[in-house]
């Protein structure tokens, strides 16, 4: 696949007739509605056979979990993505020239019939629209984007377990990063991941199975932690509230305690990525994010919220 996907004379039904400057604006204001969901996959967004390249300085993966157990956080988090852009471009200016890649996914092996095997034993492809991705983008492009990935009703949840590990495979192997100096991923679920990635779900999925590459869950999320800098924004998993501690060490096994990072409320997602970023990058430390995130108004709860959301990173990187 070519690289990144810059704005153009194209423009969705939610972008026709404004200017650049009027789109890029428009990125930071939450306008989307249950109506501009998709109805139906746009089959442009799945992976198999397809290479992501971007010549970003700075590209960032947004990667979320739409299973069942994730609840209406999806759409409450889905909601909030448009305003990601412009809030690291134009109020924050975090970042020289980002450009995103989007991914929604599934449990790969989930079928009605309650099977599911990712780990031997025959393989059953219950759930074909697993995963969706779109290219790395910027700008108004990022409006169509967002609006060709299909949210569907349910698929998988209750299982404690789903295919992180398989979205972390995709983009080690399947990603080129070639000029890379700010790489950001950011994953979203609640749940853990499988101990082994199926090689005939990597096949039906993606491709051919890369010569050499490692299919043990956790070495893929720690190679993958080499290439981008790896957040896991974790809602608490409730369904089985006994299986939460050992969820939550196994994220901490893969990218460490202080890239967990325990979200109270979907729709802090987004302050909480960009304070993520700016901790990073050394823009600001965590008060002076939170006198920020006053200034703008923002509830004394949300930014409640997002302090105790961040302050295991941000102790991290403030460390002598």
């Amino acid at each position: 696949m070519k690289g990144d996907v810059v704005p153009s004379a194209t423009r969705t039904r939610r972008s026709a007739g404004r200017t650049p400057a009027q789109q890029m604006r428009r990125a930071t204001l939450p306008t989307m509605q249950k109506t501009d969901l998709r109805r139906s996959v746009d089959l442009a967004t799945f992976p198999k056979g397809r290479i992501l390249t971007t010549n970003s300085p700075s590209p960032i993966v947004l990667a979320f979990d739409d299973t069942g157990s994730m609840g209406d956080w999806v759409i409450r988090m889905y909601e909030k993505l448009i305003m990601f852009y412009g809030q690291i471009c134009i109020k924050n200016h975090l970042l020289p020239k980002p450009a995103l890649s989007f991914c929604a996914f599934a449990d790969s092996g989930f079928s009605w019939d309650g099977y599911s095997d990712n780990e031997s034993g025959p393989l059953n492809l219950g759930n074909k629209y697993s995963f969706q991705v779109t290219g790395f983008a910027r700008g108004d492009t990022l409006d169509s984007n967002i609006e060709s990935i299909w949210l569907p009703s349910r698929y998988g949840g209750g299982n404690h377990v789903e295919d992180y590990a398989m979205v972390a495979y995709y983009y080690l192997n399947y990603c080129k990063l070639q000029a890379a100096q700010n790489p950001f991923f950011f994953m979203t679920g609640d749940e853990g991941y499988y101990p082994k990635i199926n090689r005939g779900l990597v096949e039906a999925h993606f491709g051919s199975v890369k010569r050499g590459a490692s299919l043990e869950s956790v070495t893929v999320l720690r190679e993958l932690a080499k290439k981008f800098e790896c957040f896991m924004l974790r809602k608490k998993y409730t369904m089985e509230s006994h299986r939460e501690r050992g969820i939550h060490q196994s994220w901490v096994d893969a990218w460490g305690p202080q890239k967990i990072l325990m979200l109270q409320e979907p729709k802090q997602i987004v302050d909480t990525m960009i304070g993520a970023i700016a901790l990073k990058q050394g823009e600001w430390d965590l008060d002076q994010y939170a006198r920020i995130l006053e200034e703008r108004k923002q509830t004394k709860t949300r930014i409640k919220n997002v302090v105790r959301t961040l302050k295991p990173y941000a102790e991290y990187v403030q460390r002598p």
